[in-house]
């Protein structure tokens, strides 16, 4: 895995005195943030650029491994015997706890507050979580990683979603012929498990499925399906359809005027523009022109030619056209490539506000940068209370 290392320097982070780090081999990125109260500890340290470790974060292991642009919130306690690794613009919120043998998670890895791997027997040689990229796992979830739990890419869940992988009771004895549940569990790509989902061990989960709140699988299910239930079972068959170009359209502008909205009530200016689908928007630190391009609405630059640090949002949600050099036309450009679910540009706050916007209705886009979005003033003024 590639953490994006530049510089490998002590000078290029500063250690609170009341932090640590215990470790005779570290390696470290150039403007990582460290807070106060952090142990760092471990055989091997590597961290990569724009990492950021808040306070009170207690993360061990013989090797610790963290990707450039990831942040680590507060209180986090992490002790994985052989390696702890997550790939770049990782995001493990406060509170998480975790404790296994091994834990690897490729680039965009995203947990919410009060996360954890542990709940029983996860000090054994098996305990071992293995994910992949864009995995997105909701507050108070549990991975009881007694056994291997694997999740292929794209898999997310809502709050409170808990994977066991073993289970017993003293008074239910092997010896009686009772069962013992001891086996991992394995959950394919682009799964989604709903608020409160309960998986037992030895189930496999199919890529496409969603399982519906408080659903209990306690049996594998098969691909392509939303399943329900306790015990879950599958109830439909999923298939996705692709919309034309006059639907994609509609659908995002849509999503935009939505979006106008969100921005004026975080403060922000927002003017329709005569162009279709445009927008202008400003905020004390910048201007921006939101467009919608595709096939039948070409860029224009137009409507704000005049205006002075500018930049241009372009959003496309097919791909009919190569708009890969409209960076090289104009300056301050920024594309949004919503099949290839990538963006080009330098992004500053409104566009990284669109790219959160985006997320929260399906449309993710670019995983090289943890998401942000802009506070609402309201509360900007109630945190400055003092």
């Amino acid at each position: 895995m590639s953490l994006g290392l530049t510089h490998m320097k002590p000078e290029h982070y500063t250690l609170p005195a009341t932090s640590k780090i215990i470790c005779p081999n570290v390696k470290m990125g150039k403007n990582v943030t460290i807070g106060q109260n952090v142990i760092l500890g471990g055989d091997e340290i590597c961290i990569g650029d724009d990492v950021r470790i808040a306070d009170g974060t207690d993360i061990r292991s013989s090797r610790i491994q963290i990707g450039a642009g990831s942040d680590i919130g507060k209180n986090v306690k992490i002790l994985v015997a052989d390696l702890f690794e997550i790939g770049h613009a990782s995001r493990i919120s406060d509170k998480t706890s975790i404790a296994c043998r091994r834990f690897t998670a490729k680039k965009f890895l995203y947990v919410g507050n009060d996360f954890s791997v542990g709940y029983g027997g996860t000090y054994e040689s098996t305990s071992i979580v293995e994910l992949g990229e864009r995995v997105a796992l909701g507050p108070h979830t549990i991975l009881n990683a007694n056994h291997k739990i694997v999740m292929a890419d794209d898999v997310g869940s809502g709050s409170y979603v808990s994977i066991w992988t073993h289970g017993f009771h003293f008074g239910h004895s092997t010896l009686d012929g009772y069962p013992l549940a001891h086996e991992g569990v394995v959950i394919d790509r682009n799964v989604w498990l709903g608020y409160h989902v309960t998986v037992l061990p030895s189930v496999s989960i199919g890529e496409n499925t969603i399982v519906a709140a408080c659903s209990v699988v306690s049996k594998s299910l098969p691909a392509n399906c939303l399943a329900a239930g306790a015990p879950a079972v599958a109830k439909k068959k999923l298939q996705s359809k692709s919309l034309d170009a006059a639907d994609s359209y509609a659908l995002l502008e849509n999503f935009i005027q939505k979006w106008a909205i969100e921005l004026q009530w975080k403060g922000l200016k927002t003017q329709i523009l005569a162009h279709p689908g445009t927008i202008k928007i400003k905020s004390s630190k910048e201007t921006a022109i939101v467009q919608i391009i595709d096939q039948d609405h070409e860029p224009s630059f137009s409507e704000a030619c005049n205006v002075d640090g500018c930049s241009y949002i372009f959003i496309a949600p097919s791909e009919p056209y190569d708009y890969s050099s409209l960076s090289h036309q104009q300056e301050n450009v920024v594309l949004f490539s919503i099949k290839k679910r990538e963006i080009s540009g330098v992004r500053r706050e409104i566009a990284e506000d669109l790219r959160d916007f985006l997320r929260r209705h399906t449309l993710s886009c670019g995983d090289d940068k943890v998401f942000s979005s802009i506070e609402p003033i309201v509360f900007q003024r109630l945190r400055s209370m003092v």
